[in-house]
């Protein structure tokens, strides 16, 4: 799951693949349920890996433990990464809601 997620993330940030086309000609409410449903899925992956960093360390054995190179940088990496994501995830949500309301209410975008 991990290195599907990579190729994926990799292929929109070098604009190649259909997925990264899909993206592109998307609309908004396409664009937000992908990035909502990949932060779900993100979200597994790193509860997922969490766990099993957290197994490797202590369930190798003392005189081995050395040699077991841990994740926990990575991870703090991926997750300052979601939660930036995550903020403009409700940004987004939020500004999209004020228009609604302001074109409920008969004002225009300035």
């Amino acid at each position: 799951a991990v290195m599907k997620k990579t190729r994926l993330y990799n292929g929109i940030i070098g604009k190649v693949g259909t997925v990264s086309e899909r993206l592109e000609n998307g609309s908004e409410d396409q664009l937000f349920q992908f990035l909502h449903k990949n932060m779900d899925e993100l979200q597994d992956i790193y509860r997922r890996l969490s766990g099993l960093d957290v197994f490797f360390k202590t369930e190798t054995p003392p005189e081995k433990r050395k040699q077991v190179r841990g994740i926990r940088n990575d991870l703090n990496q991926l997750k300052t990464v979601m939660q930036n994501a995550n903020q403009k995830q409700h940004d987004y949500v939020a500004k999209k809601e004020e228009r609604e309301q302001l074109k409920r209410l008969g004002v225009e975008d300035a």
